[in-house]
């Protein structure tokens, strides 16, 4: 049992909250940059 693309992409916005927008900003950066990384290798 695994969470999809999408419920990873909600997730880090519901951090938005914690962490503050910025940080949201960069998370979701990185979040698209690992999720290109996957694509890639598939």
């Amino acid at each position: 049992m695994g969470v999809t693309e999408n419920e990873i992409k909600i997730f880090m916005l519901m951090m938005t909250v914690y962490a503050g927008f910025p940080e949201a900003i960069n998370n979701m950066n990185i979040l698209k940059e690992s999720l290109n990384e996957l694509a890639n290798l598939r």
